[in-house]
């Protein structure tokens, strides 16, 4: 018998490399497709039944940080943040309405509203973070989620301890897991740079979580 894929022999009809092969295609398969109806699931929150009704009724968000004056105009009924409809709901000027946005930069809320319209959005590392602050604030649990899983995929040993702060201040659990991994992964480079000097005496925690990682790991104990 021969495997109906390559073609080499085979003991039944698929060998064990093509089976496996195949199954890594049904999973990543299976994870597009989770992805997608998480995308579309989305899109989906918080439209009216029909959208024409408030397709005139603009918001203006307005950046509260930063040099630009650039305002960011929005629909009221694409607003997918729980916290921004409520502001609405709560609004009873039938015309425009004008909402601050504190500690945000223009460009940052810009992306942040055009991702509410579309769930994408292009990431670099610090817009993540912006992105990652505004998701938290307004329970855009979706961006967040992405936004997460982009900075873990960048985590190495030169931005791990400043990922830790971060996610240590903004609840990022699994930004935090992955922190910790690499610094433990790195403990000798680590326990001689000079950031883990300062940190001891910045934040003593830190050092308290990676002392709890490397046993985890059975490493050695940090100095």
């Amino acid at each position: 018998m021969i495997c109906f894929s390559c073609r080499i022999p085979s003991e039944s009809g698929t060998c064990k490399k093509c089976y496996e092969e195949v199954n890594m295609r049904k999973d990543a398969l299976r994870h597009n497709i989770e992805e997608l109806k998480s995308k579309v699931n989305f899109l989906t929150l918080f439209l009216p039944m029909n959208p024409a009704i408030q397709i005139t009724s603009d918001v203006v968000l307005v950046p509260c940080s930063g040099s630009s004056i650039a305002f960011v105009h929005a629909h009221k009924f694409v607003s997918r943040s729980p916290v921004f409809k409520a502001m609405f709901e709560n609004d009873m000027d039938e015309g425009q309405s004008v909402i601050n946005v504190a500690d945000v930069a223009y460009d940052a809320l810009r992306t942040f509203v055009i991702y509410l319209y579309t769930a994408e959005v292009c990431l670099e590392d610090q817009m993540a973070f912006d992105l990652f602050i505004l998701a938290e604030k307004y329970q855009v649990n979706h961006l967040k989620a992405y936004c997460e899983k982009f900075l873990i995929a960048r985590v190495n040993e030169e931005n791990a301890i400043s990922n830790y702060t971060f996610a240590q201040q903004h609840n990022a659990k699994q930004l935090l897991d992955s922190t910790l991994t690499c610094i433990a992964d790195n403990k000798e480079q680590f326990v001689r740079s000079e950031a883990y000097v300062n940190m001891k005496h910045i934040n003593p925690r830190l050092v308290v979580d990676i002392l709890e990682a490397c046993f985890a790991t059975e490493l050695l104990v940090l100095p």
